[in-house]
């Protein structure tokens, strides 16, 4: 009779495991019916707190809420562009003909003032935050003009001149 190899090694194989099981059976069972008279099993564990004697600063991320972009379209001129965070305001952009209009940014001390300037017109935009709003103003400021003539021979003074009258033309 030819005995193979492999039957004989899977039976040794199997033979260990079973010797293995029994013996951890054995000796689980000796351990756990095994009594030691040195140990107080009245005493029940306690859970002591690890809590450490400084707290650590609370780490909280501030974050700041994106700016808010607004656009505003002042009549004739062009288009101005202001970046709003909280309650501050900045100016972001002026779109404008250049060939018609020129401006400059004043100083405001509780917004943002733009003077634009043509040929012919002074027109000032303005934007501060009031009460949690964006206020805007916008004025013509172009400077009043003198047209047409001026008498002065009617004005109840007498004049040294011998015009009589004077015609200003502007």
């Amino acid at each position: 009779m030819k005995i193979n190899r492999t039957a004989i090694a899977a039976a040794a194989s199997i033979t260990a495991v079973v010797l293995a099981g029994t013996a951890a059976l054995a000796a689980n069972f000796g351990i756990l019916g095994a009594t030691d008279d040195g140990i107080d099993s009245s005493i029940t564990p306690t859970l002591v707190s690890m809590t450490p004697t400084t707290q650590p600063e609370a780490q909280t991320e501030t974050t700041q809420p994106a700016p808010e972009v607004l656009a505003y379209q002042v009549d004739g001129i062009g288009v101005v562009t202001l970046e709003r965070s909280g309650d501050g305001l900045e100016l972001n952009a002026v779109d404008v003909d250049p060939a018609a209009w020129t401006w400059i940014e004043d100083v405001a001390t509780n917004g943002v003032q733009i003077t634009f300037t043509s040929s012919s017109n002074v027109v000032t935009f303005a934007a501060r935050v009031e009460d949690g709003q964006v206020v805007v103003d916008v004025t013509d400021v172009t400077p009043a003009t003198v047209s047409g003539s001026y008498d002065d021979s009617d004005d109840g003074h007498e004049s040294d001149d011998d015009h009589g009258s004077e015609e200003y033309d502007d």
